[in-house]
């Protein structure tokens, strides 16, 4: 016989399991969340909770699992008319897609969710997430323009997660952009805000993009210190991507530190785990890093 319907039990577990993942506990998150889903009938929580496991998940790269449970999120808010919680949920299910490497499908799948979204959060959310397929196209103009929406919706709506989420961002732009010293003042920011919310995820986000910014313009001790800070973290809460994105920075940063042994280690470190859950431009950009690399090992 299925457990009784406990709305309340199922909301606790919500933000309990949300409290043990932005300190990096996933196993702990993921429990409560599927606890949530199993106590509850109420549309509204049913789809939080499939949505907040879909992110667990494609932290870790589970992509079946991923998608099922955003599937099952888009269903139950659907069902119940539930407009920005249906958006919510695609925007989760678009999150996988573009982990994945499927850019168009992740923004077609946004478009969609933003035209469902009245409430200002969810639309800095899902503003936020077609930022990021802009900037990961190259087109950075019309990722600041999103990541700065995105950062007013946030601030009307209170979310101060969101305003980090945005700055963090929005600074990851401008530094592909050339502007370091811009840069590092909004990234700055953003590190404060996911310190003041206790976000422990954000904070190594935004450390590895200082660590970027630092990297920059020259100051390769202090890079590898931030970036080696944040792969401490992502290897804890076993985030495969974003293990790569450090270890490429690792391999840039040891490279123009004439440590050519440790870049290639670094890049094959990154290729593998990329190999490992099919992040098909990771494998790109570490191939073509490892093609710099190697003919300068030979001469030295």
């Amino acid at each position: 016989m299925p457990p009784a319907s406990d709305p309340l039990a199922a909301r606790n577990d919500i933000e309990e399991g949300l409290r043990f993942e932005q300190h990096g506990v996933l196993d702990s998150a993921l429990a409560h969340y599927e606890r949530a889903a199993l106590t509850t009938k109420d549309a509204a929580l049913l789809s939080e909770a499939f949505r907040r496991q879909s992110s667990i998940h494609r932290t870790r790269c589970e992509w079946t699992l991923a998608v099922a449970c955003a599937e099952r999120a888009i269903v139950a808010a659907r069902e119940a008319r539930l407009d920005d919680l249906h958006s919510e949920a695609l925007s989760a299910l678009a999150a996988v897609h573009r982990s994945r490497g499927d850019l168009d499908e992740a923004e077609v799948m946004l478009e969609g969710a933003l035209r469902l979204a009245h409430d200002e959060r969810v639309r800095g959310i899902i503003l936020q997430n077609l930022g990021g397929v802009a900037a990961e196209k190259r087109d950075l103009e019309a990722a600041q323009h999103k990541f700065v929406e995105s950062y007013g919706c946030f601030r009307r709506s209170g979310y101060r997660r969101g305003e980090a989420f945005a700055l963090n961002n929005y600074g990851r732009v401008l530094l592909e952009g050339g502007q370091e010293a811009q840069a590092a003042r909004v990234l700055a920011q953003a590190v404060a805000i996911a310190r003041d919310v206790e976000d422990e995820e954000l904070v190594a986000l935004a450390t590895l993009n200082v660590a970027e910014t630092l990297y920059l313009v020259g100051d390769l001790t202090s890079a590898e210190s931030h970036v080696s800070e944040a792969l401490g973290y992502f290897n804890h809460t076993q985030n495969a991507w974003r293990q790569i994105e450090c270890l490429r920075l690792l391999g840039d940063i040891t490279v123009k530190a004439q440590e050519l042994a440790t870049a290639v280690q670094c890049y094959v470190r990154g290729m593998q785990l990329a190999l490992r859950i099919g992040a098909r431009q990771e494998m790109t950009v570490l191939a073509e890093c490892l093609t710099k690399v190697r003919p300068l090992l030979g001469s030295v």
